[in-house]
């Protein structure tokens, strides 16, 4: 993986959902979901948050046979696109949790 690829975590949370191509909130996000995510989403995931494709799909609860169709047809249902979403959700989330503590603990250091 190069580093262009990798998410670096920032103050901002849309960058990580601008990487993989996916509205953050509201109303857009919720027709891409129902329309499906493409293919291409599913690998800049992948990409970004640094695991393999296919502990992705274990993980998001997509058979290999489904996603070797999704592949062939690029795009996901809106149930494997939910799935997706929400394990980017959780990532991005503990992202921001960790990065909060690493912010803490550097102003903490800073005023001792």
């Amino acid at each position: 993986m190069t580093a262009s690829t990798k998410f670096v975590p920032s103050r901002s949370t849309a960058g990580f959902w601008s990487q993989i191509g996916v509205p953050p909130r509201g109303r857009k996000l919720h027709e891409a979901i129902e329309a499906g995510f493409d293919y291409a989403t599913y690998q800049k995931l992948a990409n970004v948050t640094g695991i393999e494709k296919k502990e992705l799909a274990r993980i998001t609860n997509i058979k290999s046979a489904t996603l070797s169709r999704r592949a062939k047809d690029g795009k996901f249902s809106s149930e494997e696109s939910d799935r997706l979403y929400r394990y980017a959700e959780v990532y991005n989330a503990s992202l921001r949790l960790f990065e909060d503590d690493k912010l803490k603990r550097s102003m903490d250091a800073q005023s001792s």
